[in-house]
């Protein structure tokens, strides 16, 4: 899927190819998780981990690799 990730005007927004699978198809359902509920998880994912280009900062954590799903109902 491809996603769209808003950048400070005036740039257009940037845009990512994403793939991605479902690990556990019952929790998914529960949650109600739909392609567009995961385009919204995504997009909200690299925007809160995105960084500016430039030299990396050493001390910063990498993102996580997974996007987790909340098992709360």
């Amino acid at each position: 899927m491809s996603v769209d990730i808003p950048r400070r005007p005036p740039k257009p927004p940037a845009r990512y190819g994403v793939a991605w699978k479902v690990t556990n198809p019952v929790l998914a359902a529960r949650n109600q998780i739909t392609e567009q509920r995961a385009r919204q998880l995504v997009v909200h994912h690299i925007s809160e981990h995105a960084t500016l280009p430039g030299t990396p900062d050493p001390l910063r954590k990498p993102p996580p690799l997974r996007i987790p799903v909340s098992s709360a109902r």
